[in-house]
């Protein structure tokens, strides 16, 4: 999925042949409910509640603003910190088997 962000949040996205963006809970609810567009869910039951997905052939003017929308909003979050690495524990060395 080819994604967008802004101070490490992801805010637009592309999802099999729709466009995904990033609105907050409150907006998607309301802009979810026109035709063609719902809350994203990547996979059954598992919905993100800030995103709207919406279909890829829509005006050009809508989704740019919708873009739009999404950048200053993913912008107005705090800086997503980097994750630590998870290094694996590190291995003992083999011990050479006892001579019999």
């Amino acid at each position: 999925m080819p994604c967008a962000f802004v101070n490490r949040q992801m805010f637009f996205g592309t999802f099999d042949d729709t466009l995904v963006v990033r609105l907050g809970g409150a907006r998607v609810a309301a802009v979810s409910t026109e035709p063609g567009r719902q809350v994203f869910s990547p996979r059954e039951n598992a919905p993100w509640a800030d995103y709207v997905q919406v279909q890829a052939t829509e005006p050009t003017e809508v989704l740019r603003a919708l873009a739009a929308e999404a950048l200053a909003w993913a912008a107005a979050l705090p800086v997503k910190g980097k994750k630590p690495k998870v290094r694996p524990p590190k291995r003992k060395a083999a011990t050479p088997p006892e001579p019999w």
